[in-house]
């Protein structure tokens, strides 16, 4: 009888090599693979009849996704363990003592893995389980410890995943490399988008778009998912989302600073985390995340929404540390101006909006042609064209830098920014903003106070 097997691994690489290793040992096997344990679950409806289905299973302890492969195993525990490899880049000498502590014994089959370990526990599980039916072994003794399928797999086209894909940057970026490269091209964009997008790029074989709502988990696995069945690897992640609300803190609301927070900083480190365990898997790739150098000063009604963007910039900084053993690069691309960065309508909360027509609290920040279309959304040199292709750039450079400035005048400015006190640099901008207020209203009296002046509505 021909054995049912279930692979549940997100490398597709490691599948295939699995996947070899149990046809050369048994010709007629049944192999059922899934990339992720949710998809797994889907196809199956639970866990509670799964052990009937496959007569042995080879599972990888970490998932793209929330959940691992010891999820399943804790599961099932002890009762399968002789019908059970698992396989991971830990040390095999950790995992057989985690184990112990938890009073299991499965087979353990170390990263990067070889044809002749594969197929020598193949064999092994299917004795022991009685099941030698359907053998039609191909001749794998004779091969070195370093033979693995990864050298007999054909050179791929490298595969980009990008995030806020129908802004002008993102548009540019994709034009770029139809022209310059193979790149295989994903591209997302929130389902309103979608249509557009879809009929701008109609006919591109290269070119694959996908719906994605930064704000919903299912959606976000939903993508990585669609992305490694269909690709198997991704070599490079690049997040263009954006989501700006222009509020004072005291207008801003609970449900439009979880928005912000999620585009901006939740939703892209979900999709990081779905895809790094296939991009280390094969051994390298590259995160691009493009921040504006605005985003360093926090102004008047863009409190929260700086606050989101640090928080991405800061998780980038601790990736970099993370990421570099394995070989992933992790670049912050910084332009000058925000709209270089993404074309998104400002939005405003509800609060905000009454204060602004009504010549509430903080209205003059709101009014003020600095606040309203700030210096950093139309001056400077950040065109679309010339940052993509920097981005471009930074794909195709090894050991790209983490902070990569698009102009030597950002270096100037980072060192302005850390050489001057940021008490007295925030109280030089507070005279400055309040001059720029005289300029547009000269016939507030000249005794009003800088603090009058700023919190007035008049």
């Amino acid at each position: 009888m021909a054995a049912r097997v279930l692979i549940l691994e997100d490398d597709p690489i490691s599948s295939k090599i699995w996947r070899y290793s149990i046809l050369s040992e048994d010709h007629y096997a049944q192999v059922s693979v899934f990339a992720s344990l949710s998809g797994l679950l889907e196809r199956y409806g639970g866990l509670d009849n799964l052990d009937d289905h496959f007569d042995f299973m080879i599972i990888d302890l970490f998932l793209s996704g929330d959940q691992t492969g010891w999820d399943l195993l804790l599961r099932f525990g002890q009762s399968i363990s002789s019908r059970v490899i698992v396989s991971s880049s830990i040390e095999s000498q950790s995992f057989q003592v985690h184990c112990q502590d938890n009073g299991f014994d499965f087979k353990f089959v170390g990263k990067p893995l070889n044809l002749v370990t594969c197929g020598r526990q193949i064999r092994e599980i299917l004795s022991a389980n009685g099941n030698t039916g359907g053998k039609d072994r191909g001749d794998v003794s004779n091969l070195t410890k370093d033979n693995n399928l990864r050298s007999m797999v054909a050179p791929r086209s490298p595969v980009l995943l990008m995030t806020g894909g129908h802004s002008d940057l993102g548009l540019t970026v994709v034009d770029l490399l139809i022209l310059a490269s193979d790149y295989r091209i994903v591209v997302t964009a929130p389902p309103n988008e979608l249509p557009a997008l879809r009929s701008r790029f109609e006919g591109e074989e290269r070119i694959f778009t996908l719906p994605l709502d930064l704000t919903v988990p299912n959606s976000i696995s939903r993508v990585a998912d669609t992305v490694l069945e269909k690709f198997g690897y991704v070599d490079t992640l690049l997040n263009l989302s954006d989501c700006l609300y222009r509020s004072a803190a005291e207008h801003m609301d609970d449900e439009s600073e979880l928005h912000q927070i999620q585009v901006n900083f939740l939703g892209p480190m979900s999709l990081i985390r779905s895809i790094l365990p296939v991009m280390r898997e094969n051994g390298g790739g590259k995160i691009i995340h493009v921040s504006p150098w605005s985003n360093t000063l926090s102004l008047p009604t863009l409190g929260s929404y700086s606050a989101s963007r640090q928080a991405m910039l800061t998780a980038c900084e601790a990736l970099w540390f993370e990421l570099k053993p394995h070989r992933i690069d992790v670049t912050i691309c910084r332009p000058f101006k925000l709209s270089a960065v993404s074309d998104a309508p400002v939005r405003s909360t509800s609060k905000a909006r009454m204060a602004r027509n009504l010549n509430g609290p903080y209205a003059r920040m709101y009014k003020n042609s600095f606040f309203a279309r700030p210096w950093f959304f139309t001056k400077g040199v950040s065109r679309e064209s010339h940052l993509a292709k920097e981005i471009v750039s930074i794909m195709g450079t090894k050991n790209p830098p983490l902070w990569k400035n698009h102009s030597l005048a950002l270096g100037f400015l980072d060192w302005i920014y850390r050489i001057i006190p940021r008490s007295w640099l925030y109280k030089l901008m507070y005279v400055y903003l309040n001059l720029r207020i005289r300029q547009e209203n000269s016939t507030f009296p000249s005794n009003r106070s800088r603090k009058g002046m700023l919190a007035s509505g008049e």
